[in-house]
């Protein structure tokens, strides 16, 4: 389940996302401002963090399965429906993960740039 965060959540400062909070850091900053969308699974194991108009960030635990990763996406994608998403930004294995559950779940031909 997906709850919305704010910039003093602890989801920023737990153990799985500090590990890889350095190419992240920008999350920090997106949740600062007043017109972000800032997301997270409920057991902290995803972060989306998007200012309207840029792209997004996301954050996906390494440790997270295949099954869970694609239920919490699909999550994500219903919440983003109707919603401008000019890109995504983050580890390149996440982002094409995204990228390709996007292409099956909704029959799309994106390209990885």
């Amino acid at each position: 389940m997906l709850q919305k965060f704010g910039v003093n959540d602890q989801v920023l400062r737990q153990n799985m996302f500090m590990a890889d909070e350095v190419q992240y850091n920008l999350i920090h900053r997106i949740c600062e401002s007043e017109r972000s969308t800032c997301l997270k699974a409920s057991n902290e194991t995803m972060i989306f963090a998007q200012t309207e108009g840029h792209n997004a960030w996301l954050w996906i635990s390494k440790e997270l399965a295949a099954e869970p990763k694609n239920k919490l996406l699909q999550e994500l994608l219903e919440f983003l429906k109707g919603n401008e998403l000019p890109g995504i930004s983050g580890d390149r294995k996440t982002v094409e993960h995204f990228v390709r559950y996007t292409q099956r779940l909704i029959g799309l031909n994106l390209s990885l740039i």
